[in-house]
């Protein structure tokens, strides 16, 4: 684990963990820089809290969507016809 962060005064710190990858990455999306009780919330990642075993399967759940992807893709393009073109 990395040594501790230095922080801001008054500055309110807590670390979640969710299950799923992709409820994290929503919940980035979502709240990063919202408005939160007069201050703004900032979501980020934090790699030194995470273990290798969990950096591994995160890789291998990327490369899987990323392939999913790019066959889908792939398969709209081929099964789309291009639009004719109307004569004047």
């Amino acid at each position: 684990m990395a040594a501790k962060m230095e922080l801001e005064a008054f500055t309110d710190v807590f670390a979640v963990q969710f299950e799923r990858l992709e409820v994290a990455r929503r919940a980035k999306r979502q709240l990063d820089a919202k408005q939160f009780y007069g201050g703004t919330l900032h979501i980020s990642y934090a790699p030194e809290r995470e273990t290798l075993q969990e950096l591994r399967e995160k890789l291998m759940k990327r490369s899987q969507e990323v392939a999913h992807r790019t066959r889908r893709n792939r398969t709209d393009q081929t099964d789309s016809t291009p639009a004719k073109k109307r004569m004047k």
